[in-house]
C-alpha cells in the first residue's frame, strides 16, 4: 500500500547515525604545513588547510577560496600558482598540488585527444547497426568513429553497452576498409587491439556479460563477431596495479598495448585513476567512456565524468531512449533526475504506478524477514539445485540503504536479519558463518582475482562435512574459496547505495534516513532507484523524499575550467 507501513511490527533499532568530525590525518596535515608558516599567519593558515582537507575528504578536488584566503595561502610560503609547492592556488581555487597536477594533466590529455580526428566512411553496416530511429545511439557512433575521445552518457537501460559493441564492430570494419575489402580479416594485418574495462570487479563482470548478450542479438558478420573482445578488466588490472604502491606498471613511459580503451561505469572513476589511465594511453589510441552523468560520482576525489562531459561538448553523446525499465520506474527516475519533487512524490504516493511503493517503517522488519526466509528455503535445496540458481534467487531482491550506520542503515539491517535467522534456526548461536550467508567484499585481492564489491554466498563444503566455502560468480562460471582465503567482507543482506552501483536487481527496497543527513542527494536517490528493473519499494517520509530530490551534489573541481585555460 502506498504511504502505508508494511504489515506487522518490528523490533527496536540500533544506535543512530553520527557524522564523523575531523579525522586525524586531516588535522596532521594542517599541523604539519602550519609549522612552516610565519607565526602571524599560522592560525588563519591552519584553518584554511583544515577546510581544504575536509573538502578533499568529502570528494572535492579543490577548495574555492576568497581573495583573503588566497592571500593567506600565497604569503604562507607553502603555496604558489606554479604547482611547485605543497599547495597550489589557481583560478580562485586552492589545491593540494598533487590534485592540481592531476587536473592539469588530464585536461591536457583530453584536449590532445579531442583535437585529433579519425576520418571514416559511412557504410551499410553502420546504417544497419545504428539506424536513425535512435538518434542518441547514432550520434554516439558518429562521435566515437570520428574522434579519438568519445563520452557516452545515458541512464540504465538506454543501450550504452549495445551501442559500444556496435562501435567496436564498426571499428573492425573500418580496419578492413583500410587494408583492402577483398582480404579476409585474418590477412589484413593485426586487428585493432581493444580493451574493455570498468572501475570495479563487479562492473567489469557485468560489462563482459552485457557484451556477450549484445553479440547474441546483433546481425554481425562472422569474422567481426569473432574479433570483438570477450574479456573485460578492472582498471587496476588493465594498468598493472602494484602492491602497496600508488603507481601502475603502465604509464607515460610504458604505455598500454591497445589501440582503443573502453571504460564502462566511468562516473565511478576518480580523478587520480582517470589521470593515470590517460597517462598510459599510447599516442594514437582512442578512448571511449560510458557512464551516467546523473549517478553518484566516485567515492574518491572529483566528479570527473561529469566535468569531462561539460568540458568536451563536441565529443559527447547523450542516450535518452530507455529500453529496460517498466513505465513506473522510468517515470520516477526521470522526475528525480530533473529535480521535480512534486512529480516524484505524486508517482511514489499515487496509485498510477504500482511499480513504485512509498512506505513507512512500520512492519519493515517483518517484510524483510519474509524475503530473506523465502531465499533461505531455496538455499536449503542445495546441492539438489545449483549454485547459479541460488545466486539468481538472491539477486531477485536487494535492500539498499543510504547510510552504513544508524537505526536502518546497512549495519542495523544486517544485524536485525541475522538475529532473526538465528531465531528461526537458519543460523546457529552466534556463529559468523551459516549456509546461505551473502557477503560483500570490501577490499581487492588481485592474487585471487577478487575485487571490492564482489558478492559471495556461503554454502556447505561437500568435501568437508562440517565446513563451508564461499562461492563467487566469475561471469564465465562459479568458483569457491575456503573461508580463510577471503579478503575483508561484510554480510550483504543490505548494502549501501554506493556499493550497489553497476548492479541490477528485479526488486529493490530502498531505505532513506528518518531525518536529514549529509549523504542525502538527488544523485543518491536516482542511483538507488535505477538499480531496480521491476519494482521499487521506497521507505521514506514525503519530506525526506522531497529533500533528496531537490538536493543535487555539487563537487568542487577545476577540471572543466582547465579546458578553457589551456
Amino acid at each position: 500500500m502506498k504511504g502505508k507501513g508494511f504489515e506487522g511490527g518490528f523490533a527496536s533499532g540500533f544506535a543512530g547515525d553520527s557524522v564523523s568530525g575531523l579525522a586525524g590525518l586531516e588535522k596532521a596535515l594542517a599541523d604539519l604545513l602550519a609549522a612552516f608558516v610565519p607565526q602571524a599567519l599560522r592560525k588563519d593558515f591552519r584553518q584554511l588547510v583544515t577546510k581544504l582537507a575536509l573538502a578533499l575528504a568529502e570528494g572535492h578536488s579543490c577548495l574555492p577560496v576568497t581573495a583573503r584566503e588566497e592571500q593567506v595561502a600565497l604569503t604562507s610560503g607553502c603555496a604558489n600558482a606554479g604547482g611547485l609547492l605543497p599547495l597550489t592556488v589557481f583560478a580562485g581555487r586552492l589545491y593540494l598540488t598533487r590534485y592540481f597536477h592531476y587536473e592539469k594533466r588530464l585536461a591536457a590529455h583530453c584536449r590532445r585527444l579531442a583535437a585529433a580526428s579519425t576520418p571514416w566512411l559511412e557504410t551499410a553496416l553502420f546504417n544497419r547497426l545504428l539506424p536513425a530511429i535512435d538518434p542518441g545511439q547514432r550520434q554516439a557512433g558518429l562521435t566515437a568513429l570520428s574522434n579519438k575521445i568519445c563520452l557516452i552518457s545515458g541512464g540504465p537501460g538506454t543501450g550504452k553497452t549495445s551501442t559500444v559493441v556496435k562501435i567496436i564492430a564498426l571499428l573492425l570494419e573500418a580496419h578492413g576498409q583500410a587494408h583492402g575489402q577483398t582480404d579476409t580479416l585474418e590477412t589484413r594485418g593485426p586487428a585493432p587491439k581493444i580493451a574493455l574495462c570498468a572501475p570495479t570487479g563487479k562492473a567489469a563482470m557485468r560489462l563482459k556479460e552485457a557484451v556477450a548478450t549484445s553479440l547474441d542479438r546483433l546481425p554481425l558478420p562472422r569474422e567481426i563477431r569473432e574479433a570483438i573482445p570477450k574479456e573485460s578488466f578492472t582498471l587496476h588490472r588493465l594498468l598493472g596495479a602494484r602492491a602497496n604502491s600508488p603507481h601502475f606498471r603502465h604509464n607515460g613511459t610504458n604505455p598500454l598495448p591497445y589501440d582503443t580503451v573502453i571504460v564502462d561505469e566511468a562516473s565511478m572513476v576518480d580523478l587520480a585513476l582517470m589521470t593515470k589511465l590517460a597517462d598510459a594511453l599510447p599516442e594514437p589510441a582512442r578512448l571511449i567512456l560510458l557512464g551516467d552523468q546523473d549517478q553518484l560520482a566516485s567515492v574518491e576525489s572529483g566528479a570527473v565524468f561529469a566535468e569531462m562531459l561539460a568540458g568536451l561538448p563536441d565529443n559527447r553523446a547523450i542516450l535518452t531512449t530507455t529500453y529496460r525499465f517498466n513505465r513506473g520506474i522510468g517515470a520516477f527516475a526521470q522526475a528525480i533526475r530533473q529535480g521535480d519533487a512534486a512529480a516524484a512524490l505524486a508517482i511514489a504516493a499515487g496509485a498510477d504506478y504500482p511499480e513504485i511503493d512509498l512506505h513507512e517503517r512500520s512492519g519493515l522488519e517483518t517484510f524483510l524477514a519474509g524475503k530473506v526466509f523465502s531465499y533461505m528455503e531455496i538455499v536449503k535445496k542445495f546441492p539438489r539445485i545449483g549454485v547459479g540458481d541460488i545466486f539468481a534467487a538472491f539477486r531477485r531482491f536487494q535492500t539498499l540503504c543510504a547510510t552504513r550506520a544508524g537505526n536502518w542503515g546497512v549495519a542495523g539491517v544486517n544485524q536485525r536479519l541475522e538475529r532473526l535467522l538465528r531465531r528461526k534456526g537458519y543460523a546457529s548461536g552466534h556463529d559468523l558463518w551459516y549456509v546461505g550467508r551473502p557477503v560483500l567484499l570490501r577490499r581487492n585481492d588481485f592474487s585471487l582475482g577478487l575485487y571490492n564489491g564482489d558478492l559471495g554466498i556461503c554454502l556447505p563444503d561437500e568435501s568437508d562435512g562440517g565446513g563451508f566455502r564461499v562461492w563467487f560468480d566469475g561471469g564465465d562460471g562459479f568458483r569457491s574459496l575456503p573461508l580463510w582465503r577471503l579478503p575483508e567482507h561484510d554480510s550483504a543482506w543490505a548494502m549501501t547505495i554506493h556499493q550497489s552501483q553497476g548492479s541490477e536487481y528485479a526488486e529493490v527496497l530502498l531505505i532513506l534516513p528518518e531525518k536529514d543527513h549529509p549523504v542525502l542527494s538527488r544523485e543518491l536517490l536516482y542511483t538507488g532507484v535505477t538499480r531496480a528493473r521491476d519494482q521499487v519499494r521506497l521507505v521514506a517520509s514525503p519530506d525526506i523524499l522531497r529533500l533528496a530530490t531537490l538536493r543535487p551534489v555539487a563537487r568542487h573541481s577545476g577540471l572543466a575550467a582547465f579546458f578553457s585555460h589551456m
